[in-house]
């Protein structure tokens, strides 16, 4: 099993980023900045980080996975929140 290292995971955080940054999703919500410190967690320390973080003021939740390992792919959705 290959694991990232810090700069791999820079990496993919730096895309996770952008594509945020492009969405105008910033530090100004609360969930953002929850989601930053779980990105800043999984670039200093090597262990796999699983992101589920309700997103009550656009009626999502910020779904994802961030794993160390080099054959399984990071991701970060916006989910839905069903509607009752």
């Amino acid at each position: 099993m290959l694991i990232r290292n810090k700069d791999e995971r820079k990496q993919e955080v730096k895309i996770i980023i952008n594509s945020l940054t492009n969405l105008k999703l910033t530090q100004i919500y609360k969930p953002v900045k929850e989601l930053f410190i779980l990105l800043k967690n999984y670039v200093d320390n090597e262990k796999s980080i699983k992101i589920h973080i309700p997103f009550t003021e656009i009626n999502k939740t910020i779904i994802g996975f961030l794993p160390i390992e080099k054959e399984r792919k990071c991701y970060l959705k916006l989910e839905n929140n069903k509607r009752l």
